[in-house]
């Protein structure tokens, strides 16, 4: 991550700009907004890091323990991704699918995809590490939807369209619909 601040143990960021400012602080002195002071009556309003699973104020734009940007994950792309397998397999054409063509398309989409994902991730500053390879799809898919404490719908929807996919149902109801 190319924002990453060392701070001391007697600092943190701030929850706003990510100034590094002393723990005591009240104010911001680079950006002047009050520290919001973690309390029990908060907790509702709290949520967890992804990078360093600390509990901080939902209200933070960035984690006053690693300095990382909370920014919320647009799920979009994944979840064209859970489709994959079921798009290649009723909207392209069937001669472009005989034999090993349509597999071959939906993995390589797949990966392209995770991998894209991937990319974006680290480029709000996540630590994808985690994650592990991008080409092992649900793999991919779960510890994604654990690491960034999403229900498991996007990796759910991928293993049934895949599933479906590899007993033919897909085909079947293109041509009995069709």
């Amino acid at each position: 991550m190319s924002d990453y601040h060392q701070k001391s143990e007697n600092e943190k960021f701030c929850s706003t700009c990510g100034a590094i400012i002393l723990k005591e602080a009240e104010i911001c002195p680079k950006c002047g907004v009050r520290q919001i002071q973690r309390q029990a009556a908060m907790i509702p309003k709290e949520k967890t890091c992804p990078n360093c699973k600390i509990t901080i104020i939902k209200e933070a734009e960035m984690c006053p323990n690693c300095g990382i940007k909370l920014i919320s994950v647009n799920n979009t792309l994944v979840w064209i991704l859970a489709f994959i397998p079921a798009i290649v397999d009723l909207i392209l054409p069937a001669t472009f699918l005989q034999g090993w063509g349509g597999a071959i398309l939906a993995l390589t989409s797949n990966i392209v995809l995770c991998t894209f994902d991937d990319k974006n991730l680290k480029k709000l500053g996540y630590d994808t590490t985690p994650l592990g390879a991008a080409w092992l799809i649900p793999v991919y898919l779960f510890k994604r939807s654990k690491y960034f404490n999403d229900n498991f719908g996007y990796f759910i929807v991928w293993c049934i369209t895949f599933g479906l996919g590899l007993f033919g149902v897909w085909r079947n109801l293109r041509y009995y619909f069709l």
